[in-house]
């Protein structure tokens, strides 16, 4: 009987396996060249080279520590072992160099290595639970260090819960610190956190911190609107509100969308108890050219009782208004014959800027009165007026260019 035909499959499924195993043993083979693999074997754990380093920092660490003579005076070297330890980035690392810094032997880098913590390890649990029990302890010299830290997580999260917490319990400052966080992050609690403290007449501002009105003005830039713009009308009558605060309130307004609210709140500064901020507020508001300053401008540059500095901020200031200057004009032709010579002088710059016919017909007037010098300075300064004397004849002319105000 002829033997039977072999498979045809059967030397192929033989071949198959016989590759495949000179693949693995090659495969094998291979691997045994890779770095690390005389250590990484069965039953063997992986390398770690973090691991490895932190172990020969703390080891060298220890060896100072042995050190009882020399100890203190190896600082640097101590530090310099510290900061590499912590750029490891590891919770390992972290909770190695949180148990130096919470040791009396190293007092003396304590703060630069909390330091270190906070600025190479921005989102660690141990770093966290550390500096949240230096937070609690108010006699803790590193305390600023810590509320830094943990109110940038809060920023970073979004979590209005830890800020409100830090206003709740903690500090005077911690309580400014956290209401400029809250209104950063534009958090609902930063207004009536804002006008709780401003209410609250027991604290001062106090300098190189931001204990003051600023802070409080800035925190609500974020929430346009009649409350917010009531604080801050509030806090600019407040007599702890000083002439460096004005800025953050003008800075809190200056991407409100409402005239109507900027406008009252500017306003509002000519009612300010130094003459010398109502002087500013003044100026400031003709370079704006804010029209509901129109009324209030007029009133302070014709008041008897006012300064002359502040007068002549305001009648320069009725200048830069941008509407019914034919009117202005009018006015600032009054205030040019005061008595005072600081107003009559503002008066002549405020009709300058109108640059209309009528406020360059009444410094043609002027010409011949005892404010000639300032009118032809004036006029010679002004915007679109030719290099002439012969002004009032231009003006008749056809080829003036200068609008009829209206």
């Amino acid at each position: 009987m002829a033997p039977a035909a072999p498979s045809p499959f059967a030397s192929t499924r033989s071949d198959t396996e016989g590759g495949v195993k000179r693949a693995l043993v090659a495969a094998v083979v291979a691997a045994s060249f890779l770095p690390g693999a005389a250590t990484a074997g069965p039953g063997k754990t992986p390398p770690n080279p973090k691991a490895d380093r932190l172990a020969a920092l703390a080891q060298s660490l220890r060896r100072i520590e042995l050190d009882q003579v020399g100890f203190a005076a190896r600082r640097t070297e101590r530090l310099k072992l510290l900061e590499e330890l912590v750029a490891l980035g590891t919770e390992p690392a972290a909770q190695t160099a949180i148990e130096k810094a919470r040791s009396d032997r190293y007092s003396d880098v304590c703060e630069a290595v909390l330091q270190l913590l906070a600025r190479d390890l921005p989102e660690s649990p141990s770093v966290l639970a550390h500096f949240r029990e230096r937070l609690a302890n108010r006699e803790d010299p590193s305390r600023a260090v810590a509320r830094e830290y943990i109110v940038r997580v809060a920023e970073n999260r979004r979590d209005d819960d830890t800020l409100a917490d830090l206003f709740e319990h903690g500090t005077l400052e911690d309580r400014f610190v956290a209401l400029r966080a809250l209104g950063r992050m534009a958090s609902k609690r930063s207004l009536p956190l804002a006008m709780s403290l401003l209410q609250d007449r027991s604290w001062k501002p106090r300098e190189g911190t931001p204990v003051n009105c600023a802070t409080i003005a800035r925190s609500v830039e974020k929430h346009e609107g009649t409350q917010a713009a009531r604080l801050l009308l509030l806090l600019k009558h407040d007599e702890r509100f000083r002439k460096e605060d004005a800025g953050a309130v003008r800075e809190a307004t200056r991407l409100w969308r409402n005239p109507e609210l900027t406008s009252h709140i500017r306003v509002s500064g000519l009612a300010d108890s130094d003459p010398d901020a109502r002087a500013e507020m003044a100026s400031f508001l003709g370079e704006a050219g804010v029209e509901a300053a129109r009324a209030p401008l007029v009133l302070l540059a014709f008041r008897e009782d006012e300064s002359e500095k502040v007068r002549a901020a305001a009648a320069e200031a009725i200048g830069g208004l941008r509407t019914a200057r034919g009117d202005l004009a009018g006015i600032l032709a009054k205030l040019a014959s005061d008595p005072e010579a600081r107003v009559r002088e503002g008066a002549v710059r405020g009709l300058a800027r109108l640059r209309v016919r009528q406020s360059a017909q009444a410094l043609v007037d002027l010409l011949a009165g005892p404010m000639a010098a300032d009118a032809r300075a004036a006029l010679a300064a002004a915007e679109r007026l030719p290099a002439e004397t012969n002004w009032a004849a231009w003006l008749a002319s056809p080829a003036c260019p200068l609008p009829e105000g209206t």
